[in-house]
């Protein structure tokens, strides 16, 4: 950069400071003699307004006193009816009253200006605990649980002549009345119309009034911060300047001081006004200030511009350089005729374009070198796979084949065994008298190898390939057979109840299929109850229109018509764990 840039550059540097500093130190002391004059102006509104409030205060204080001194309502003889028309009476003569009631000992409220929740008992929150630890006079500010709103409450001991409490007399006001006392203050002259809040805070710094905030008799004012320090140090009343949500504002507050015998709850009245709008004279002079500095900077910046485009030019084409390289153009190249650090970085920023350049080559080679090896490699491993997955099948299909092959020769050599067994058993009942006791076992041997005969055509159809043979069969009848079969030797001793449907729809299934079936419910219920003996039940029905259902096979089933087989036993059951496991 030439000496004349730089220097008109720091010729504006310095002029822009100095600017500035004048313009601060202006500000600043305006600023210091108005916050002195604002919060004296916020202390005297305060101490007012509290005073106000105070004797507001005060007023309830001695109706309360007076009404509870009232012949009608402290005497013992007046009727329910008397103590409400003469509440009423005085609501009509204080309108500043939401509502009067009047209690027992008990709380019960004997009568209300409202006319509501008479003869019920009040419970024991508000005023009630201050009343039982024996106070005369209680005064605070609470979420009504009548009106369902915050209201100042005054309550005071009924006495008869001779001074003993019989009831209490409470009255009720809005804590929102306090608006019309403090409407007068909000809009004070020297700052904009309704800007300055106010609260009115306990000991504690719960809100009890506020025309700005929210959450009255909830929530902590949120200026209860900045002023409690003072207050804990004994102050009656003083000004903070502090930030609330990030904008400034001065607060004053002012404490408490009773009227007269009232004493009062030591309750405080804060008020605040923003910076912003109490210092609306020093900003307003600060703009102005600022209006004119900045057409001097104006003037002085196009200078600034002037020389400062001359400099950029050269950065901005290397800009425009990086983003093509960014894009992939390597061939980008830049000239600057400038023999500065400008010029230097021009020359720098072309060497590793071409550097970049020839990278990029190189890699490109090695890139498409790499994809040939990959394609290579992956043909020779897409051929090694095919072949060893045709080996598989391949192995798989002989295996088959000689399964089917040895299932076939064994399936003949045990029929012609059968056949044998068969026939001699037959010949052997032919030539028995009928009423032999052999002739039973005989009979169970038939059965047997017939069923053994429907094994082995089974495991031939297996052998030829070819499927079940399912028919129209009637389960009781497989029923009946099974049974027959099956409880021999020693499981005769178990009880057979046989709850069979005369009724039974015929079903359309393999016949073999459905006697194994049989036989293994059968056997199982048998094999658990002979160690004690016991009862296996067998029952049937038909079941008409069924809605469609999922087996345990978790196979739906469609909506129809079925046959309904179960079969029970008193035997020991199935263990958990093998239903876990098996089932």
């Amino acid at each position: 950069m030439k000496f004349s840039a730089k220097l008109t550059l720091l010729s504006f540097g310095i002029f822009l400071v100095s600017s500035l500093i004048i313009v601060y130190f202006v500000y600043t002391t305006n600023i210091k003699a108005l916050e002195e004059q604002i919060k004296d102006t916020l202390e005297e509104h305060a101490f007012h307004t509290m005073d106000t409030i105070d004797r507001m205060l005060f007023e309830r204080y001695i109706d309360i006193k007076a009404f509870a001194a009232d012949p009608v309502i402290s005497s013992k003889k007046s009727t329910q009816k008397q103590i409400a028309q003469r509440l009423a009476a005085y609501q009509n003569q204080h309108k500043i009253y939401a509502s009067l009631s009047f209690f027992d000992l008990n709380r019960i409220r004997i009568a209300d200006t409202s006319g509501k929740n008479i003869g019920k008992q009040h419970s024991f929150t508000e005023y009630w605990p201050d009343i039982a630890k024996g106070k005369d006079f209680v005064m605070l500010a609470i979420e009504s649980e009548f009106l369902k709103q915050p209201v100042f409450y005054f309550a005071s001991i009924v006495k008869d002549k001779n001074g003993t409490p019989f009831g209490v007399v409470v009255s009720r006001i809005p804590v929102g009345k306090l608006y019309e006392i403090t409407e007068r203050v909000t809009s004070i002259h020297e700052f904009k119309e309704k800007s300055v809040g106010i609260d009115l805070v306990n000991k504690d710094g719960l809100l009890l009034y506020s025309n700005h905030h929210k959450g009255i008799l909830k929530d902590i004012s949120p200026d209860w911060k900045a002023v409690k320090k003072f207050i804990s140090m004994g102050q009656k009343m003083g000004s903070v300047r502090h930030s609330y949500l990030g904008e400034e504002e001065i607060s004053t507050f002012v404490r408490q001081q009773g009227y007269q015998d009232f004493k009062g709850d030591d309750w405080i009245l804060i008020m605040c006004v923003p910076t912003k709008v109490a210092f609306a004279l020093a900003i307003e002079l600060r703009n102005k200030l600022a209006i004119i500095l900045s057409v001097i900077c104006s003037l002085v910046l196009f200078i600034v511009v002037f020389f400062s485009r001359r400099i950029s030019r050269p950065i901005a084409r290397l800009r425009d350089a990086a983003l093509k390289i960014g894009k992939g153009n390597l061939d980008t190249k830049i000239e600057i005729a400038s023999k500065d650090e400008i010029g230097e970085l021009g020359k720098s920023f072309n060497k590793m374009a071409q550097d970049l350049k020839e990278s990029h080559e190189q890699l490109t080679v090695y890139s498409n070198e790499l994809e040939k090896k990959v394609e290579v490699r992956t043909d020779e491993l897409m051929r090694e796979k095919a072949k060893k997955e045709a080996q598989e099948q391949l192995f798989e299909k002989q295996k088959a084949q000689s399964i089917t092959l040895l299932a076939g020769g064994i399936a003949h050599d045990f029929n012609n065994i059968l056949t044998a067994v068969l026939g001699n058993a037959e010949l052997l009942k032919m030539k028995l008298p009928q009423d032999n006791k052999i002739q039973d076992m005989i009979d169970t041997i038939i059965n047997l190898s017939k069923r053994m005969g429907d094994l082995v055509r089974q495991l031939l159809a297996y052998a030829k390939g070819g499927k079940y043979q399912p028919r129209v069969v009637f389960l009781n009848n497989f029923i009946r057979e099974t049974l027959s079969i099956t409880s021999v030797g020693q499981y005769r001793k178990i009880e057979v109840v046989s709850d069979l449907s005369e009724d039974l729809w015929p079903v359309f299934a393999d016949h073999t299929q459905m006697v194994q079936v049989m036989v293994n419910l059968f056997t199982n219920a048998f094999e658990a109850t002979a160690e004690k003996g016991g009862q296996l039940t067998v029952h049937t029905s038909n079941v008409k229109d069924k809605d469609a259902w999922e087996c345990s096979l978790k196979r739906r089933h469609p909506r129809g018509d079925y046959v309904y087989v179960s079969v029970s036993d008193t035997g020991h059951g199935i263990s958990p764990e093998i239903q876990r496991s098996q089932l």
